[in-house]
């Protein structure tokens, strides 16, 4: 079931209240089709839940990435 409004704030409070950080990204079909071709298939699956866990893993590696790199290439797809 579907959290109300109150219910996502409340958490989203309690979780800033413990010094966890809170990020909202929206992504468009696009965005999803790209991350599952970066090797995060889920990220294109009809299931919320799956697309949800699969940018999550995604965003976590990016920032693993971003923290343990001494170089990183970002790209417009553009070559």
């Amino acid at each position: 079931m579907a959290m109300t409004v109150t219910e996502r704030s409340r958490v989203l409070r309690e979780r800033r209240a413990r010094g966890k950080v809170v990020l909202t990204v929206v992504l468009g079909e696009d965005e999803l089709a790209e991350i599952a071709k970066a090797g995060y298939p889920e990220a294109a699956a009809a299931d919320r839940k799956a697309r949800e866990a699969a940018v999550s893993v995604f965003l976590s590696d990016a920032a693993w990435g971003f923290a343990h790199c001494s170089a990183v290439v970002l790209s417009d797809g553009n070559g």
